[in-house]
């Protein structure tokens, strides 16, 4: 889960710049291309809905966890709930998911009893041995991966982000430029086809 909260931060860096680029060359082009169907007119005709009264309206309980220090902060802690955003429901693995005996293919009870008291108790203490070795290193490590992560990102990726936007406008300038100037004329011209179309739909 670590290594996949940090893979999701680099995908959203990842995800600007995407969005960036789009917004840098394909909307110069759409908008030249939307010049088509400029002379596209559709006439909708719907039926006003029953409007709702406050009684049928779903009430919304919203729940607010924490005092106010630590809403400001971010990090929480409860000894009870340790997943309070249920981010590892899926790890979850009790003895019925594992076993299950149909019916005539019974073992004896006495066997059923102990396996499930072997298979609990082997794999609660098994995991509080491993953790009281290498928890602690293992959040230390964790921590120290996510500050340098923060550090690069801050310091490093959105600094170079925010030149490279100001040199991506220079090109998508530059690039709608030369779509207004040679792709719009044609655009119109393809456009007086769907000039006169008028589409008319009516919804019950």
């Amino acid at each position: 889960m670590p290594c996949l909260r940090a893979y999701t931060i680099e995908l959203q860096f990842l995800g600007k710049l995407f969005s960036l680029c789009v917004r840098s060359f394909f909307d110069p082009f759409f908008e030249s291309v939307g010049k088509i169907f400029g002379g596209v007119k559709i006439e909708r005709k719907t039926f006003q809905p029953r409007t709702m009264s406050r009684d049928e309206l779903r009430e919304v309980e919203v729940q607010v966890r924490g005092n106010e220090n630590e809403a400001q902060h971010g990090h929480q802690i409860s000894m009870k709930d340790r997943d309070p955003t249920a981010m590892n429901d899926h790890v979850k693995v009790f003895f019925q998911d594992v076993f299950a005996e149909p019916e005539g293919s019974h073992s004896i009870d006495g066997v059923w009893r102990t396996s499930f008291k072997a298979f609990v108790n082997t794999k609660f203490w098994c995991y509080r041995i491993i953790t009281a070795i290498l928890g602690i290193p293992t959040a230390v490590l964790c921590g120290i991966y996510f500050a340098c992560l923060s550090f690069d990102y801050v310091w490093c990726i959105m600094p170079c982000l925010k030149a490279y936007v100001i040199e991506l406008q220079c090109l998508g300038k530059v690039f709608g430029l030369c779509l207004r100037t040679f792709c719009d004329p044609f655009f119109e011209s393809v456009a007086k086809i769907f000039g006169g179309i008028k589409v008319s739909t009516q919804t019950v």
